[in-house]
């Protein structure tokens, strides 16, 4: 796959889980779309562990961008001094 693609993949990924993560912090459980999960009719509470879980995803996301978008570097061949 070409290293944009996968660059910008990486990125969008990072940015849908930051705003999954601010759903999830700022909406209780009742009142959250209903495809997603933590989805409860009856339970107002809000979902700190999902959020967490979906900050994390990003972060490792936009470090996964960053590596890659660096200088590729060719590989040595081997030497053949003796």
């Amino acid at each position: 796959m070409n290293r944009v693609v996968l660059i910008s993949l990486a990125v969008i990924v990072a940015i849908a889980c930051l705003v999954l993560a601010g759903v999830y912090w700022s909406h209780p459980a009742n009142q959250l779309p209903h495809w997603l999960p933590g989805y409860s009719a009856s339970d107002a509470a809000v979902h700190v562990k999902h959020s967490l879980a979906a900050v994390i995803l990003a972060i490792v996301a936009g470090i996964f961008a960053w590596f890659q978008s660096g200088p590729k570097t060719p590989a040595t061949p081997p030497s053949t001094d003796q």
